[in-house]
């Protein structure tokens, strides 16, 4: 079974997380505020009780926060940082693309693979055929993530 964290429960985050479920995936999922979980876990989704678990329990962590500087202050704690060597980090969180490239630097850094996107949609577009998302990312990093990309596109 495919296997994804998302960390981030807003409207996107929670989304994102129910699309996966949806396509199969176990998904683990974390939230400052807990309460966001509970529907995402009354449908199949594991919650963790800290972000470093959500990281050190699935191969893709896909992080969809408010901004950088909210990414920042989840990832860069020493437990999470740590938990991100041999994970690949998916990165959805709305910034500037020198806040992209500082995120690649740090998560290569810190033995992550690292993609970032921009998801051109809102929450109710998502999951369809024409859902606009964007990569960058060299092929052969995109390709270990291509299936969960595609769930939530086309979920």
């Amino acid at each position: 079974m495919a296997e994804a964290s998302v960390i981030g429960l807003g409207m996107m985050g929670s989304t994102l997380a129910w699309l996966l479920l949806r396509s199969g995936y176990r998904v683990t999922v974390w939230n400052r505020t807990r309460a966001k979980a509970t529907p995402l876990v009354r449908d199949g989704a594991v919650f963790a009780p800290s972000a470093e678990s959500a990281v050190g329990e699935s191969p893709i962590v896909v992080v969809c926060v408010h901004d950088y500087k909210a990414a920042n202050e989840i990832l860069g704690t020493k437990e999470v940082a740590s938990a991100l060597v041999g994970r690949v980090l998916v990165q959805l969180t709305t910034g500037s693309p020198q806040e992209a490239r500082d995120s690649e630097i740090w998560a290569r850094q810190r033995g992550a693979d690292y993609l970032d996107g921009a998801i051109q949609a809102a929450p109710s577009q998502m999951g369809r055929p024409d859902t606009p998302f964007s990569y960058r990312a060299p092929r052969q990093r995109f390709g270990a993530v291509s299936r969960s990309s595609r769930s939530l596109a086309e979920a």
